[in-house]
C-alpha cells in the first residue's frame, strides 16, 4: 500500500538553524526542503505543497537591483501569505524566534 511520505518545508535565513530543524524533522519521518527566506518559500509554494513549515519570525534584510537594502517578509507575512493560498487544505506553520519578546502584534496576527 502507497503511504504518502509527508513533507516539511524549513525556512531560515541562518543555515545552522535549518540544518537542525531538518535533521530533527527527518528523524520523524519528514522528506524536507530549504528555503533561505520567506521569498524563497513563496516561490516554492508555486508548484509544492508542504504538511509542516517552520519560519523564523525575522527573515533578514535584502540588496535589491539598485543597491538598496530592502525587508524581507517576515515569518508572520509568509503564514499570511500560504494562509490565503492554501485556504483548501492550509500547512501547519510553526513560526519561531530566538530573539523575540512577546508582541500582541503577532500573535493577534497568527
Amino acid at each position: 500500500m502507497f503511504t504518502h511520505k509527508k513533507k516539511a518545508l524549513v525556512v531560515d535565513d541562518e543555515p545552522d538553524g535549518r540544518k537542525v530543524l531538518v535533521l530533527l524533522l527527518k528523524r520523524q519521518g519528514y522528506e524536507c526542503e530549504e528555503a533561505k527566506n520567506a521569498f524563497e518559500a513563496m516561490s516554492w509554494f508555486e508548484h509544492n505543497h508542504a504538511d509542516l513549515i517552520t519560519t523564523d519570525i525575522h527573515q533578514g534584510w535584502c540588496m535589491e537591483e539598485d543597491g538598496k537594502w530592502i525587508p524581507r517578509p517576515t515569518g508572520i507575512e509568509l503564514l499570511e501569505y500560504l494562509s490565503k493560498k492554501s485556504a483548501e487544505k492550509p500547512p501547519i506553520m510553526i513560526v519561531v524566534s530566538g530573539n523575540l519578546t512577546y508582541s500582541p502584534t503577532y500573535s493577534e496576527r497568527a
